[in-house]
C-alpha cells in the first residue's frame, strides 16, 4: 500500500509517523481528483460527439447540393444543474397558474349560465 499512497502525494514521514485519518484523507482526495477528471473527460467526450454529429450531413454520400453543416452550438454545456431545477420549477409554476385561471373562467361561466337559468 505504501507505494500507492507515494504516487498521490504522500510522503513517507506522513505515511509512517502521521495521524492515521490522514492515509484516509489522501485516499479521498484521490478519489475526488479521479472523479473529476472523470466528469471533464466524460464533457470532452460530448464536445467532440456533438461536433461529429453537426458535420455528419456534410460527409454522406449522396448529399444533396448545398447540403451544410449545423452550426456549432452558440453556447457551452450548463454544468449547473440547479438552474435548471429552478427555471423547471418556474415553468411548473406558471402551468399551474394557466391552470388554475381557466378552472376561474369554467366557474365564472358556468355560474353565469346558472343566473340566466334562474332570470328566464
Amino acid at each position: 500500500m505504501f507505494p500507492y499512497y507515494l504516487s498521490i502525494g504522500m510522503t513517507y514521514e506522513l505515511y509512517w509517523q502521521g495521524p492515521a485519518e490522514l492515509v484516509r484523507a489522501y485516499r479521498e482526495a484521490e478519489k475526488m481528483r479521479n472523479d473529476t477528471r472523470n466528469a471533464e473527460m466524460w464533457l470532452q467526450g460530448m464536445y467532440i460527439y456533438e461536433a461529429l454529429c453537426d458535420a455528419a450531413p456534410i460527409f454522406r454520400d449522396f448529399v444533396k447540393k448545398g447540403t451544410k453543416p449545423r452550426p456549432y452550438p452558440s453556447r457551452q454545456y450548463d454544468l449547473h444543474p440547479k438552474k435548471k431545477r429552478t427555471d423547471a420549477r418556474t415553468e411548473e409554476k406558471k402551468k399551474m397558474e394557466r391552470g388554475i385561471r381557466f378552472m376561474q373562467q369554467q366557474v365564472a361561466r358556468a355560474s353565469a349560465k346558472k343566473q340566466e337559468v334562474k332570470k328566464e
